[in-house]
């Protein structure tokens, strides 16, 4: 763990103290009708830096159980807040890849999105039947022993 604080120039007194923070986070993968029977994980971890209002998470998962609940998969529990400036969360972006899933897709990604309650990254794939079009990643895509692995970059408040 790295901490750094770095006073402001004369000429951004009033921008504030920005930070440097390098820390561990632990990511939730879970799918959107949650039931009493979640995923479970063999290996679950991911790491962050933050940098003044610019943060970059590390996250991967490898599920030894997806459990019983149905819906899109989606990825919660961030170490900051996203800025919910618009409905396309301001300068959210990153990468995923991806091992084991259920659907033969070629390429997995995903889009951040908002609720009045929550802010959660929702992934979407592609298959090789539908080169030209995204769709959301759900329960029936991923199997017992799917790997995600992946980096968000993303704004805070």
């Amino acid at each position: 763990m790295q901490e750094f604080l770095i006073s402001p120039s004369p000429a951004r007194t009033n921008h504030g103290v920005l930070s440097y923070l390098e820390r561990e986070w632990e990511p939730d993968f879970y799918f959107e009708n949650e039931d009493g029977n979640p995923v479970s994980y063999s290996r679950r971890g991911g790491t962050y830096i933050k940098n003044g209002k610019l943060v970059t998470c590390f996250f991967e998962f490898l599920l030894s159980s997806k459990g019983s609940s149905t819906g899109r998969a989606l990825l919660r529990n961030f170490p900051f807040p996203l800025d919910k400036r618009d409905s396309s969360l301001y300068g959210t972006t990153g990468s995923v890849s991806f091992f084991g899933l259920a659907t033969s897709a070629i390429t997995v990604n995903f889009v951040p999105y908002t609720t009045v309650d929550d802010v959660f990254i929702k992934f979407t794939l592609q298959t090789a039947a539908a080169t030209n079009n995204q769709t959301t990643m759900l329960d029936t895509d991923v199997g017992n022993g799917t790997q995600l692995a992946g980096t968000v970059i993303y704004r805070i408040a």
